[in-house]
């Protein structure tokens, strides 16, 4: 893939935006893909707040949105 911007062949001025091309050539198709494993970051219950544990995760580990907003919405709470 290359940046390429149309000129002028006479004067060589530039015309119009950049944009990108990709020779056909260059393509591969992958046969089999798998996904790199993720490493998540699960906080520590002491009293400095900053310790983390780290596991690798699995598909289905990742919480899901309403979990995460869940999370925010209880975070947000002023505490007593």
């Amino acid at each position: 893939m290359k940046v390429s911007q149309k000129t002028n062949k006479g004067t060589g001025e530039v015309i119009g935006q950049p944009y990108l091309v990709v020779d056909k050539h260059f393509i591969q198709i992958l046969c089999s893909f798998e996904p790199y494993s993720s490493i998540l970051p699960i906080k520590m219950n002491f009293s400095s707040n900053r310790s983390y544990r780290y596991v690798h995760g699995q598909e289905g580990t990742l919480p899901t949105f309403s979990e995460i907003r869940e999370r925010a919405y209880e975070m947000s709470r002023p505490k007593p």
